[in-house]
């Protein structure tokens, strides 16, 4: 028994090869765009999540000053700290939030304070003033207070003090 051999007569022309090669490069490119865009999303959610972390650290600080300031003026109902020294409050080792002004007026009190993470270098003229860099948060806030109470009648933040 004899068996027979079927041959493929294909005329390969010498395009064919650059073409397949062609093809190769142009979609290692497209899958390699496609790597580094899905990287570089994982990249900048992981900076928001940092700065939405900070931010609420800075409002937690700037909520701690408050409540220090209300202890001030529940000892003394004219407890009052001037806008041009800001009293640095050690919250925790090496934690810091800053009340910027405490202003009595009629039975209530204006407290406005802030905090800035991360904290700014020891001996800074007026933390509150300054900025937090580029990868820092910082809150103001202005609140009200009844004098008599300490209850909290308003609370607002501010862009800046």
């Amino acid at each position: 028994m004899t068996t027979k051999r079927f041959t493929l007569n294909v005329k390969r022309s010498p395009e064919s090869g650059f073409i397949a090669l062609m093809s190769v490069i142009i979609i290692s490119f497209v899958l390699l765009f496609a790597v580094f865009s899905i990287g570089q999303r994982g990249i900048a959610s992981r900076f928001l999540l940092l700065d939405l972390e900070r931010k609420i650290q800075s409002e937690e600080l700037a909520k701690a000053c408050v409540q220090i300031a209300i202890i001030g003026v529940a000892n003394d109902s004219l407890y009052a700290v001037s806008a041009a020294s800001d009293i640095e409050q050690t919250v925790d080792d090496g934690i810091f939030c800053y009340i910027h002004s405490v202003t009595p007026s009629g039975g209530q009190s204006i407290i406005e304070t802030c905090a800035i993470v991360p904290v700014p270098a020891q001996g800074t003229p007026s933390p509150c003033s300054s900025s937090p860099g580029p990868l820092g948060a910082t809150t103001n806030l202005r609140v009200t207070i009844d004098s008599g109470t300490g209850a909290i009648l308003s609370s607002t933040e501010l862009s800046n003090i």
